[in-house]
């Protein structure tokens, strides 16, 4: 199925420019496709990849889990450590 001149409507193009863009919570950089986010596990706040730490695992967690992402904070309240 092809579509020939497709093109977006006014009112559609207002409402995605209206759109808040997400920002980094630690650097208040702007989430772009060469920029992206990445959500902590334990305060849910989105930070870019470089002021997150990936990797992370604390005591009391299964051979099974998953892997988190902890930002600065959360690493020290929780006691979390890298691999």
């Amino acid at each position: 199925m092809t579509i020939k001149n497709a093109r977006m409507n006014v009112g559609v193009r207002q409402k995605l420019a209206s759109l808040p863009r997400t920002r980094c919570a630690k650097c208040n950089s702007v989430k772009s496709y060469t920029n992206p986010m990445a959500k902590c596990w334990e305060c849910k706040k989105k930070f870019c990849f470089d002021d997150i730490r990936s990797g992370q695992f604390k005591q009391g967690m299964k051979r099974i889990d998953q892997l988190r992402r902890i930002c600065d904070e959360c690493k020290e309240k929780y006691g979390y450590d890298g691999i």
